[in-house]
């Protein structure tokens, strides 16, 4: 057996560049050029049983179990055949093309390395970031980047007899593009399923225009369901989604969804959903219209930009056509990417919108914030907007020469709303402290302040009161406690508690406010005169991670406490329900998260004067292997709202997973909203079948459907079709 070692890139002996070079460079998706010239200086080894060179014909060569490597590149025949002149290439018997895991096996090939054009027989070619095979019994190479293959096959399954595969007498297939069956067939198991005149496929991982996965239903209301959607990629920094969603009882809806990132600093996103609903549907849907039309819409913009690591603008603005539309289109806000989860839209009483600016010095911070609310509960004319609010606010600092602390807090408010009083205002709030720590362990921070409050431009000026101060007195007393336990695990070192227990006080002397004007109810503008207790828990782990590094982070959090008054409170202290007692509520707050598998948060608020809880909540999260979790949520607040949510995922075995969505209002017992389904998956195809039900409200009827998607892994779990 003959080895070569050629050490010389340019000459004859480069073979093929060696047909890897140039085959399987097209075949490669995802993977700029640059990647495979990387190997263009390595030298190339050529082993066999019989090397021979013709000068007459300038061919070079190599039969007998013929290994021809460089790099990354391989491959292999009984014989392959190299013109120097030319550049024609051929291979002969059980030929094997390899590259980082990209492969082509085939009878023969013959391919013009110059042109780069050629002929493949009995090709089967694997493509292993897409997991796609192709089969063939010819494919022609008909330029650097296009193929055609005759009377072939396309699947992203790994078996001999593939659970799906698409088969066409013809696959045109363009690398960094799509692989175009015309006329194909689609065979489940051998067996012809579904004639369609084209199907397109995206054979690239990176972002590839196409459509997605399509979903079809049938509901009670709304009648046969089709939803639609197309993935554009536009370019680099860019992309959009466009949803045709088709109802036969309810109508029509489009969406558009445009993301744009200019830099690592800077990116934004819009989206739009405009339905046009039927007058026969919403007759047969609503028992009260309240704000509906026809035409309904939801508009969102967010997007943000960083000037500095300390400076930035950042916004989020929304916008509806009516009251009811997050209540009857729950699920359209969170087609868009990084939009709100669902469970936030639902018993949504307002929507919010802000733009801000924030910036950061190393002592203070200034913040420039628009916002403004929509209600969605009833037509509120009087609704404060703060268009806009500044604040700027400074750390404890030091005053030089004195034990003494200073801390300044200001802000501009312009208010504005539809009908009633509209005005502006400033405050102004500076503060002195004087940390102590006692005896080593025991800490003391007192405060004293004098807020001033102006009002000016007000459209109403008579018998209104345009300032006000407002002396401030509060302190902090508290200690803590450390213990640090070994553990010493393989993953577990250690875990510190600390106790933390502490007294609060706090005092604001208010003048008479019964001529201000009215726009808000800020806490820190009335009358409080309270003390409190608290004792904080806290439980951080030590561990070490995969990597062999330490990190640590917080596993526990337990905090209890209760004010009580001297003096009844104006305004601020209670929400809607609480009485105006001496002593608050008895609160309890409780978080435990356990490396990103299991996490706890319950709030508990006791009535000591009702003997019972007045509100709480609790949420819960589970996670495991393969993607199962369990998410429980619980909130109640006596007389207001008690509301449970549970969203699960899991796998009952390797194939097939049960999910199940669900909430439940318990003040309204007809408010019932499920989705239950399966999913079968297997290596490269799934099916997802779930039944959704919708209870009805005061103004909407229930609803029931039935819903599908089919999917090929690979394929149609990404942009398709």
């Amino acid at each position: 057996m003959n080895l070569l070692n050629l050490s010389l890139p340019k000459t004859a002996f480069s073979l093929a560049l060696l047909c890897a070079c140039f085959f399987v460079i097209d075949v490669r998706a995802e993977v700029p050029e640059s990647h495979f010239d990387q190997d263009l200086d390595i030298p190339i080894n050529i082993i066999a049983d019989i090397l021979q060179y013709s000068n007459q014909g300038d061919v070079l060569t190599a039969s007998g179990d013929a290994v021809i490597t460089q790099g990354t590149r391989s491959i292999k025949a009984d014989t392959i055949r190299f013109n120097t002149v030319t550049k024609e290439t051929e291979a002969n018997s059980n030929v094997l093309l390899t590259q980082n895991g990209d492969t082509i096996e085939c009878e023969s090939f013959t391919i013009n390395l110059e042109t780069q054009i050629g002929v493949v027989s009995q090709a089967k070619i694997f493509i292993k970031d897409e997991n796609l095979h192709i089969k063939g019994r010819e494919v022609q190479k008909t330029g650097p980047n296009t193929y055609k293959v005759l009377d072939g096959t396309i699947t992203t399954c790994d078996a001999e007899n593939p659970p799906w595969l698409i088969q066409a007498s013809i696959i045109d297939v363009e690398i960094e593009g799509y692989a175009v069956a015309r006329h194909p067939l689609l065979k489940i198991k051998s067996i012809p399923v579904m004639y369609l005149p084209a199907v397109i496929l995206p054979i690239k991982t990176e972002r590839q225009t196409g459509f997605l996965t399509p979903k079809i239903g049938v509901s009670d209301r709304s009648g046969l369901l089709m939803e639609n959607s197309f993935f554009w990629a536009i370019n680099d920094q860019s992309d959009a989604t466009v949803w045709l969603d088709t109802a036969t009882d309810q109508g029509i809806g489009t969406g558009f969804e445009y993301r744009i990132k200019l830099s690592e600093q800077t990116d934004a996103k819009f989206y739009g959903y405009f339905s046009h609903e039927q007058n026969s549907y919403q007759d047969d849907s609503y028992k009260n219209l309240l704000d509906r039309e026809n035409e309904r819409y939801y508009l969102n913009f967010e997007g943000q930009h960083y000037f500095d690591a300390d400076t930035y603008l950042k916004a989020a603005v929304s916008q509806v056509s009516d009251r009811q539309f997050y209540d009857d289109y729950d699920d359209i806000p969170d087609r868009s990417e990084g939009s709100t989860s669902r469970k936030s839209f639902r018993n949504l009483d307002k929507q919010e919108s802000t733009v801000f600016l924030n910036k950061n010095w190393e002592t203070s911070n200034l913040l420039v914030n628009t916002k403004w609310q929509y209600n969605l509960r009833y037509s509120d004319p009087y609704t404060v907007q703060k268009l806009p609010e500044v604040r700027y606010s400074t750390m404890l600092l030091p005053v030089k020469g004195t034990p003494m602390f200073y801390q300044l807090d200001g802000g501009y408010d312009n208010l504005w709303r539809e009908s009633g009083q509209k005005g502006q205002r400033l405050n102004l709030y500076p503060q002195l402290a004087m940390p102590m720590l006692m005896g080593g362990w025991l800490r003391f921070t007192p405060k004293v302040g004098l807020r001033g409050v102006q009002h000016f431009g007000l459209n109403h000026t008579q018998g209104d009161k345009r300032d006000g101060l407002f002396p401030t007195v509060n302190a902090q007393l508290a200690t803590s406690f450390v213990r640090v336990f070994d553990f010493d695990g393989p993953t577990l070192k250690k875990i510190r508690h600390m106790l933390e227990p502490g007294l609060e006080y706090e005092y604001v002397a208010s003048e008479d406010q019964d001529d201000f004007p009215e726009f808000d109810s800020p806490d820190e503008y009335y009358k409080r005169h309270w003390a409190g207790y608290y004792i904080k828990n806290r439980f951080t782990a030590l561990s070490r991670d995969a990597s062999g590094e330490l990190s640590e982070y917080e596993i526990g959090y337990l905090k209890i406490g209760q004010a009580f008054n001297f003096t009844q409170p104006t305004e601020g202290l209670y929400y809607i329900g609480d009485r105006e007692k001496t002593s608050s509520d008895m609160f309890t707050e409780l978080r435990v998260d356990l490396n990103e598998q299991f996490y706890f948060k319950g709030k508990m608020y006791y009535d000591p004067y009702d003997g019972n809880l007045r509100r709480y909540s609790v949420l819960g999260r589970l996670t495991g292997a393969k993607k199962n979790y369990i998410n429980v949520e619980y909130r109640y607040w006596r007389d207001l709202y008690e509301y449970l949510a549970l969203d699960t995922y899991v796998n009952v075995s390797s194939w097939l997973a049960v999910f199940a969505n669900t909430s439940y209002s318990y003040i309204d017992n007809e408010n019932f909203d499920t989705s239950l389904g399966i999913e079968y998956h297997s290596q490269c195809w799934g099916i997802r079948l779930w039944h959704e039900t919708e209870g009805g409200t005061d103004d909407k009827k229930s609803d029931s459907s039935v819903k599908a998607m089919f999917f090929f892994k690979g394929a149609g779990d990404r942009k398709v079709f």
